[in-house]
């Protein structure tokens, strides 16, 4: 098993030249699985392993660098993630902030889970440590089941019995701020924005 990262160049599509592959992986581990979301300027990679003293998943994103179609892929940051990263719509590379939404579990005889939203700061040199800019944690004991990320907004919708839709404002990503939440009955699994003003939830 394994996690790779190939770079396909198709200036003459009848033959394609492929560079040799970026591989992902640590000290203990060949990646596999992984969730993937896509910029212009690079692939965020979310990575998980299994922490056996907090008894969860724990994700990783890898941020690797597409931006120069004349250099190969490489990872400019691994940001260590507090939770289980669960799809590609749970992170957002914007102005060099990644926000990434996770699952995360609390306690150890009586265990609740609650989601968690980090942002972090990647203006820094990559050799440098990632500098964490804040969390918001929110809805204790319920899954999260669908996010979506539109402008300075952030949609996620999590359920217990109910299925509550929580909007979170990014605009300052050093404070993100809970705005209010919808009860709606079931739950969604998929979000799609309509400009600023609407937003279809399938579920």
């Amino acid at each position: 098993s394994g996690l790779a990262v190939s770079k396909i160049d198709l200036t003459d599509p009848a033959n394609p030249v492929i560079a040799e592959p970026l591989e992902l992986k640590s000290d203990r581990y060949d990646y596999w699985g992984g969730q993937v979301q896509a910029t212009s300027e690079a692939l965020l990679v979310s990575t998980n392993e299994y922490n056996s003293a907090l008894r969860q998943s724990i994700s990783t994103v890898h941020v690797v660098d597409i931006s120069n179609p004349s250099v190969e892929p490489f990872v400019a940051y691994e940001v260590p993630i507090k939770g289980h990263v669960l799809n590609k719509f749970n992170m957002q590379l914007r102005e060099r902030v990644l926000t990434v939404v996770s699952q995360v579990w609390r306690g150890f005889e009586n265990r609740q889970r609650y989601a968690s939203v980090e942002t972090f700061d990647l203006s820094t040199p990559s050799e440098e440590p990632v500098e964490a800019l804040a969390e918001l944690e929110f809805a204790n004991n319920e899954s999260i089941t669908a996010s979506r990320f539109a402008g300075d907004l952030l949609y996620v919708v999590t359920v217990l019995r109910i299925d509550p839709l929580f909007v979170i404002s990014l605009a300052d990503p050093a404070n993100p701020q809970l705005l209010g939440e919808l009860e709606i009955p079931g739950f969604s699994t998929y979000l799609e924005p309509l400009g600023e003003d609407a937003l279809i939830s399938v579920g």
